[in-house]
């Protein structure tokens, strides 16, 4: 029939139209996730998170050095005598006097000016001033002292008898007193120059030193004991046990001592003990000479 045929196809249609509706609306109630999945997947990119903190105090009182560069930095030298140098303050102190030189003063002590002015850190030897304090091996003298000259020989006395004074100084009965080299080079310093002359004496054979000489203190046990310096007074110390023997050869011995200990300069006397009796009353027979008594060097000569 047309009307059922018409019915069928409007039908048709309406439910058709019901279909689309349905699919629509469930479309838009599918869950999120459910959408999404269906679009493609992306490798996602990381993203480093950023946190902000509260910036820390700055310390004020404490500041980072400046990186620095080493460098070579030049160092003043200074003389030879004066680095590390220390005055000789174990020597005699010296005044310097108007009209001194280092030389004149090297001279009358018996040193030499290098010496002296080492030992006093010099830097310029010819600067010194007046009351200038210079410390010196030995006694300096006037300027008429005798002259010490340290690069000389050390010498001892010996006895050409019977000479009479002919060849050398007369001396005793008739005797002269003849001034030997030891070989030995002085030091310059008149303590040490002293012991090493006296212990050449009392060692020293006369057959030696030739057939003409004679020694009066060889034999005899006579040792140094000790020489020091205090200001202008030499002091000479002499172990042993000397005997008197007779004038001749008392005045031979008396003459060797003091002319060996004189011949240096830088004291103006000296007190000289033989085992520990005072020479000078030991070569005197007189009885009346003070246990202190010394000999002078006018009396030596």
């Amino acid at each position: 029939m047309p009307g059922t045929k018409a019915h069928k196809t409007g039908g048709l249609l309406l439910t058709l139209l019901l279909a689309a509706l349905i699919s629509a609306c469930s479309l838009d109630t599918l869950p999120r996730a459910a959408a999404t999945s269906l679009a493609p997947e992306r490798t996602p990119v990381p993203v480093t998170p950023t946190t902000t903190t509260a910036p820390l105090p700055r310390p004020t009182s404490v500041s980072t050095p400046a990186p620095t560069t080493t460098r070579a930095v030049p160092v003043a030298v200074l003389p030879a005598t004066t680095v590390n140098c220390m005055v000789r303050t174990d020597w005699l102190a010296y005044s310097v006097a108007p009209g001194d030189t280092l030389f004149s003063i090297a001279r009358r002590g018996g040193s030499t000016v290098n010496a002296l002015a080492a030992a006093n850190c010099l830097s310029d030897p010819s600067r010194i001033e007046v009351g200038q304090i210079l410390y010196v091996p030995n006694h300096i003298g006037g300027p008429d002292a005798p002259t010490m000259v340290p690069d000389e020989p050390v010498r001892y006395y010996l006895i050409l008898p019977g000479d009479n004074g002919a060849s050398a100084p007369p001396v005793g009965c008739e005797d002269s007193i003849m001034r030997v080299n030891s070989g030995l080079t002085r030091t310059g310093v008149v303590t040490e120059d002293v012991a090493a002359a006296l212990t050449m004496l009392f060692n020293a054979q006369a057959q030696a030193e030739g057939p003409q000489y004679a020694n009066a203190l060889v034999g005899k046990g006579l040792a140094v004991a000790s020489v020091t310096l205090n200001g202008s007074r030499l002091n000479v110390a002499i172990d042993g046990n000397l005997v008197l023997s007779g004038v001749c050869e008392d005045a031979r011995m008396r003459a060797q001592l003091l002319q060996t200990i004189f011949q240096y300069g830088g004291f103006t006397d000296a007190f000289i003990t033989i085992g520990g009796q005072n020479a000078r009353q030991l070569f005197d027979a007189s009885g009346t000479v003070p246990a202190d008594a010394v000999y002078t060097r006018n009396e030596a000569m």
